[in-house]
């Protein structure tokens, strides 16, 4: 159904994003983690909302939950190009969520329409090095379509080269310390989060 309707996305999302973008003094309470694959926004992100009590979505999932196979599959069977659009929908359909943590795709930056989605909250950048994503997800590249094949570190510093100025566009820049566990990366974003008045005054649980 994405696929049917998405010429009629672009339109409704053209639109939309002229309008929700002269409105960001009303923006829900949200948060939306950014950066390359590998650099640990889904495990992050699942922590973060258990110290904020908040909920979580993962845009990855909720595509392939959507579409009933895997983000390789999409890419193997209708290219990256419609796999962005199909992310983009998805991206929209979290603009009026509230009390939510949402992880992203690595390449979700790369659609000027998806940062009037990712501006209507907080968003934070989880800097990791190409050097340290290679060892997070070696062994992993051959579900990463954008990784397939070989010179991983390679590919992995050229996304990281291209993505990087877009990322640095969120709110946070957070660089994540190597081997710091990820309770204690979501306490950390969380203070940091606090302190700049990206989130209003919250409990903080802790996650055991």
């Amino acid at each position: 159904m994405l696929l049917i309707k998405y010429s009629h996305w672009k339109i409704v999302n053209f639109s939309f994003c002229l309008v929700f973008c002269t409105i960001t003094a009303f923006r829900p309470s949200k948060i939306y983690l950014v950066g390359m694959m590998g650099s640990g926004k889904t495990t992050v992100g699942k922590d973060l909302s258990k110290v904020l009590n908040w909920r979580f979505i993962d845009t990855d999932e909720l595509i392939e939950s959507t579409m009933g196979c895997s983000i390789a599959s999409i890419f193997e069977k209708f290219g990256e190009s419609h796999f962005r659009a199909i992310e983009s929908v998805v991206l929209q359909s979290t603009v009026n969520a509230d009390h939510t943590v949402i992880s992203t795709g690595g390449g979700v930056v790369l659609r000027r329409e998806n940062w009037c989605v990712i501006r209507s909250g907080s968003s934070v950048f989880l800097d990791v090095s190409p050097i340290e994503l290679l060892a997070r997800i070696e062994g992993e590249s051959y579900t990463r379509p954008l990784l397939s094949g070989d010179d991983v570190l390679q590919k992995l510093q050229k996304l990281d080269l291209e993505r990087r100025p877009l990322y640095s566009q969120a709110d946070i820049s957070f660089k994540v310390p190597p081997g710091c566990p990820s309770k204690d990366i979501a306490a950390q974003l969380a203070s940091k989060l606090l302190q700049s008045s990206e989130i209003d005054e919250i409990t903080i649980h802790k996650v055991i």
